[in-house]
């Protein structure tokens, strides 16, 4: 008898616990700045007229039907949920092995000091630089890869890239809305330095909830284009998708960026997104590119269509007709199953045989280059 009040107090407790945690978290994901906004009705109406936009579903499509995640034969095959498990237990209570065990090597970077044709890479996705006397930055991630602070921190480096270190931008650029691409405090921090945004259809809604004007905010469709001060940015079609939270996968659109200067040095920025089709038809319709960041890291055979391989990056490059690639998406987050350095050692060994003649650039993290003169150390064989 005695034994069954106890398990019933601790099982009442329990329960109530449960459902204080329950109710938290529902209140956090429905209420949190950082889960972004919805589209106000102007941008609902354009994006039901886009041909990958499914009224009924309210989610934009691929080019090409495609799943998220697939099953590989001889492999365990794990959940979204699963997956979403063992991401947090890495990157929070776990000694993760496939991420550097000592700093990455990095400096400040000086983006007052950039000339036209220079940039500087701030790891993962976000880069800075400067064509035409306008700063330019992309996917402008300073702190973690999830909603929450204590999961999704980044690799330790000599010098952690802080938004302080940008002291102005004409134009960011955004390719999609997860987390590791749309930083919500970066954004909080810097909106108020940053003259114009250019975005694909449905992220402006994120914007204005964090406080960014909505007259600095371009929002485009796959292939429309528009002018800042003289250089175009082009929205181009990628393969992924997108999502702040559990309910609004592909709710808003996802893409690629050329940007192009007015005496014809085009840039291309891949944001995410699996191999395609869609490399050739930009490298056609634009004509080949001076420079290109690409791609290449954070893959998984689940994720086959939503990410590319080194091989598939290095295509990629080649379909576009690009004569110079920085890697990107690799150097700062651990979000997928390969050690933190793979991504960049298997896309210099597979160069020769896939495309021989591309000029690959290795910056160190908040160094600056030239397009002209890209850096080439192997300054990841120094990292333990």
């Amino acid at each position: 008898m005695k034994f069954l009040a106890i398990f019933w107090f601790i099982f009442k407790w329990l329960l109530i616990v449960l459902v204080v945690l329950s109710v938290a978290l529902f209140l956090f994901v429905k209420f949190a700045p950082v889960f972004g906004g919805k589209p106000n009705a102007q941008t609902l109406a354009r994006m039901e007229q886009a041909p990958t936009y499914n009224v009924q579903t309210q989610t934009f499509s691929n080019l090409v039907e495609i799943p998220v995640s697939v099953e590989v034969e001889g492999q365990e095959n794990k959940s979204r949920w699963r997956l979403l498990y063992d991401f947090i237990a890495e990157n929070t209570f776990r000694e993760n092995p496939r991420a550097p065990k000592s700093p990455l090597p990095s400096v400040q970077p000086q983006v007052s000091t950039l000339t036209n044709g220079e940039f500087i890479w701030l790891g993962h996705s976000t880069l800075v630089g400067k064509l035409e006397n306008q700063v330019i930055m992309t996917d402008p991630v300073f702190y973690e890869s999830s909603p929450v602070s204590f999961i999704g921190k980044p690799f330790k480096m000599e010098y952690l890239p802080k938004t302080s270190d940008i002291p102005h931008v004409d134009v960011v650029v955004l390719s999609h809305d997860h987390y590791d691409h749309l930083d919500y405090k970066a954004i909080k921090e810097l909106h108020t330095r940053v003259d114009h945004f250019v975005v694909p259809l449905g992220v402006k809604a994120h914007l204005e909830r964090w406080g960014v004007d909505p007259q600095k905010v371009t929002e485009l469709y796959w292939w429309e284009s528009t002018q800042i001060n003289g250089i175009t940015y082009t929205l181009t079609p990628n393969q992924h998708f997108t999502g702040r939270s559990f309910n609004d996968n592909a709710r808003t659109l996802w893409g690629s960026w050329v940007i192009t200067t007015a005496d014809n040095f085009k840039v291309f920025f891949s944001g995410d997104g699996g191999y395609g089709d869609h490399f050739k038809q930009i490298g056609e319709r634009f004509g080949g590119f001076d420079l290109a960041f690409i791609e290449n890291g954070q893959y998984n055979e689940q994720w086959a269509f939503i990410h590319m391989f080194p091989e598939q990056s290095l295509q990629a490059a080649k379909d576009l007709g690009a004569k110079r690639v920085v890697p990107i998406h690799w150097g700062k987050f651990d979000l997928a199953k390969h050690k933190w350095d793979t991504p960049i050692k298997i896309y210099l060994e597979k160069k020769a045989q896939i495309y021989p003649e591309l000029i690959v650039g290795t910056p160190i993290i908040g160094t600056t280059f030239s397009y002209m003169d890209l850096p080439t150390q192997t300054w990841w064989e120094q990292v333990k």
